[in-house]
């Protein structure tokens, strides 16, 4: 239900970009529909709340991802860290991702025409080593740590090599997101099977 709101939405706003029902304000690029549909037709009152849902949206999204990071490292370390490390390891997560969304907005350059595909080809570099695991965890039962970690850095330099590798080597060939997705998920799944069966529920070597 959510998703066919996004899309109807979506959808309405194109449908009155094309037409000229809005102002032509972000004319040729369909990423500023929104943002000029937002600063031109809405009214003063409504337009302060549709920014106000925006920014909650992007800090909503953002501070779970910085907790469950942060979580994810004191439970590594098996051990609870006092009130400033653990700010501190948000502060140095929340700069890790900022740098890494400048780099992937500064390598697109205008490559894509749309903001969706610019957001799935980011996102395919992390759910490819992402559904390589699990497939090898839920329906096989197979993996260690070393052969988890192997195929999400194997995955991602896969989805990369054929995202970057015909235009490094000058060719015409372009590899498209659906099957850079295909390649990444079985090359992890591939890895992640390469650490044996678990035993009692925990995988060797953990």
């Amino acid at each position: 239900v959510m998703m066919g709101v996004f899309l109807i939405v979506g959808l309405l706003l194109y449908v009155a970009h094309k037409t000229g029902t809005m102002s032509a304000g972000g004319a040729g690029d369909t990423r500023r529909v929104y943002v000029d549909f937002i600063l031109r037709e809405t009214p003063v009152g409504v337009r302060g709340a549709m920014l106000a849902g925006v920014f909650a949206a992007a800090m909503s999204s953002l501070d779970s991802a910085l907790n469950a990071m942060s979580t994810a490292v004191q439970a590594e370390l098996k051990r609870e860290l006092t009130l400033w490390r653990s700010r501190l390891l948000n502060a140095g997560f929340g700069l890790a991702l900022a740098l890494t969304a400048s780099a992937f907005a500064i390598s697109q350059g205008g490559r894509e025409k749309g903001l969706i595909p610019f957001a799935l080809g980011v996102m395919v570099y992390a759910y490819v080593g992402l559904l390589g695991v699990f497939a090898s965890a839920m329906f096989f039962r197979r993996g260690s740590t070393a052969s988890v970690a192997g195929a999400l850095v194997v995955g991602v330099a896969v989805v990369a090599g054929l995202r970057w590798g015909p235009e490094l080597l000058g060719t015409e060939l372009r590899v498209s997101l659906g099957w850079r997705m295909l390649a990444g998920t079985l090359v992890s799944f591939v890895v992640a099977m390469s650490g044996g069966r678990a035993a009692g529920g925990r995988h060797h070597g953990q």
